[in-house]
């Protein structure tokens, strides 16, 4: 999801719901920009879900809108924790206000918050479903899911796809949901996790980590969501692509100088330059 808004926009059954800043609504068009270029060619075979969060719903719109597909609002993909305070948008506010969304999923009252415990079922449950999907369609038809949700349940997701879930669902707090790793994720950072892939004589897996949080369609200037602030690590803006992290650091690189840019051949500049003439 987007960089949000500190303060809420309450709807006009007054459940507040968080909209996008300034620079989210910036982030959500470079996505849809970018990532939807890169997929436009595998239209046919792509599924787009998000969470019902007002967010979520406003960084999935400008990709949808590029791969000319309807998103499906899931109940199951909002961030860890729920809404507290707030039941969340319901489905008639999605449908007014997001009407080339599929809110059908939705309840009618919106969905309100939830314990640690709660969450940590939810992803587990969410995470068997998928891979349980992916084995059943097998490689031959390769079918791409798009999620937009949310960093930390993002984060709980793919732990349990990718290393099945240890221990119970006995969290107490949400500090308890990631006892030992975390894996952070810039605001529309990318990641791609490969499910239902054939065991082989090397590896058993059925799921791979091809990527994990890539943002390429954002300049430094551009990426939020990575608070190096928070876990003491605030000089790591100076080199790492992520961001300035609350740290108010600026990078000691130009970013022009340590991305690979493609140069197209003379003659093709030519012809561009005199088609724009």
């Amino acid at each position: 999801q987007c960089q949000s808004e500190a303060l809420p926009v309450k709807s006009r059954s007054s459940k507040a719901s968080v909209n996008l800043s300034a620079l989210g609504d910036t982030q959500a068009k470079m996505l849809g920009q970018h990532l939807g270029q890169q997929l436009k060619g595998s239209q046919s075979r792509i599924r787009l879900m998000c969470s019902s969060a007002a967010g979520a719903l406003e960084t999935m719109r400008p990709l949808a809108r590029v791969l000319r597909l309807r998103p499906a609002v899931i109940p199951e993909l909002h961030e860890c924790g729920g809404l507290p305070g707030s039941a969340g948008p319901s489905r008639d506010e999605i449908c007014r206000h997001f009407p080339e969304f599929d809110a059908s999923l939705i309840p009618e009252t919106g969905q309100g918050s939830e314990t640690p415990a709660q969450a940590w079922l939810r992803a587990t449950t969410l995470a068997q479903l998928l891979k349980h999907r992916a084995s059943a369609e097998g490689t031959a038809s390769e079918g791409i899911l798009v999620i937009v949700s949310h960093r930390d349940f993002a984060a709980l997701l793919a732990r349990f796809l990718l290393m099945p879930a240890q221990g119970d669902s006995s969290a107490q707090k949400y500090k308890d949901l990631f006892p030992d790793m975390f894996w952070p994720m810039n605001d529309t950072g990318v990641s791609h996790i490969i499910l239902g892939v054939r065991a082989t004589d090397r590896y058993a897996a059925d799921a791979w980590l091809a990527y994990w949080n890539r943002s390429d369609h954002l300049v430094e200037a551009q990426r939020t969501g990575v608070d190096y602030r928070m876990i003491g690590f605030g000089r790591a803006a100076e080199w790492a692509r992520l961001g300035e992290g609350g740290s108010g650091l600026l990078p000691k690189f130009e970013e022009q100088r340590v991305v690979c840019r493609l140069r197209r051949p003379w003659s093709g500049i030519i012809s561009a330059a005199v088609l724009a003439g």
